[in-house]
């Protein structure tokens, strides 16, 4: 019998050295795979993220400029009005936050490839009506006012 391993001729595995072998071993496997994973989720991560979406949105597409367009100018006639007092300080504040949620309905439109479809268009220009006939609306009832 081993006096370091306490074991005799022939026997493995069964002594305090190698249980701290196994015990070593499998901490090591245990570290690889966490190691592995945590890469493996960084990928997902990196290759979530919106850069390509947003790179994309930034070029220059002719349906998604004249929607943006549009907004842009309704963002004026609401500050004009805010600084005219023809819309007060929260209508302008709402109304802006409703072109944002357009804003951003248009690109996650085009999240997948930068581009809106004709359809996708004129959805987003129908909401760009809704809005633009609010602030008309509430311009003429701040004026009675």
């Amino acid at each position: 019998m081993d006096r370091t391993t306490g074991q005799g001729p022939g026997e493995r595995g069964t002594g305090r050295i190698s249980q701290i072998n196994e015990r070593e071993n499998l901490m090591k496997l245990i570290n690889t795979l966490t190691l592995g994973a945590l890469v493996t989720a960084g990928l997902f991560v990196i290759a979530g993220t919106p850069c390509y979406a947003e790179k994309t949105w930034a070029q220059e597409h002719a349906r998604r400029a004249q929607v943006d367009k549009r907004l842009n100018n309704q963002d004026d006639r609401i500050d004009q009005g805010v600084s005219k007092g023809t819309l007060t300080q929260g209508q302008g504040t709402q109304l802006k936050k409703e072109n944002e949620m357009i804003r951003q309905e248009g690109k996650s439109m085009a999240s997948v490839n930068g581009q809106i479809t004709k359809t996708e268009q004129s959805e987003l220009n129908q909401e760009a009506n809704a809005v633009s006939k609010q602030i008309d609306q509430e311009k003429k009832d701040n004026k009675k006012k």
